[in-house]
């Protein structure tokens, strides 16, 4: 998570802006700093909502956490793996089916969980901790969340 923590608080830095139409958000990620294509950059935005990294209201995005909190280096560039959503969805999906919980709540959970150990768990790894305590058996997933990292 902390990539996307700091590609956002990037994104706002630079802007000087507390909030930003998402159309502009994805222009900027694909277009000025050519990141990420205009889907990916999407999907990360729309990722970035789901983890209550933001909140979109009327096409408008505002951050849920102060951007100049986060330091940036200059030559910031977010790795490439940061468009690798789908095992982290994949997880969410298994324990949501599992304990029959909306995937918006597991989220919630993960991501709580990911914040107690003060962002230094990946997201996965944090949805694999939360999957053990309800007994959810994600050992498939192991491998490649270690090939990930």
């Amino acid at each position: 998570m902390g990539q996307l923590k700091k590609m956002l608080a990037c994104l706002f830095q630079i802007k000087r802006k507390t909030e930003l139409p998402k159309n502009e958000l994805v222009f900027a990620v694909a277009f000025d700093h050519k990141w990420f294509s205009p889907k990916q950059a999407t999907d990360l935005i729309e990722f970035a909502q789901l983890v209550d990294l933001i909140k979109i209201e009327d096409g408008v995005v505002k951050l849920n956490f102060n951007a100049n909190e986060i330091q940036v280096d200059p030559s910031f560039k977010p790795s490439e793996k940061l468009v690798d959503l789908p095992l982290f969805e994949e997880l969410v999906n298994e324990i949501s089916e599992t304990i029959g919980m909306p995937e918006k709540q597991v989220i919630s959970q993960i991501n709580e969980k990911h914040m107690k150990f003060g962002n230094m768990l990946s997201l996965e790894v944090a949805a694999i901790l939360f999957a053990r305590e309800k007994n959810v058996d994600v050992t498939r997933f192991l491998p490649a969340i270690k090939q990930k990292f």
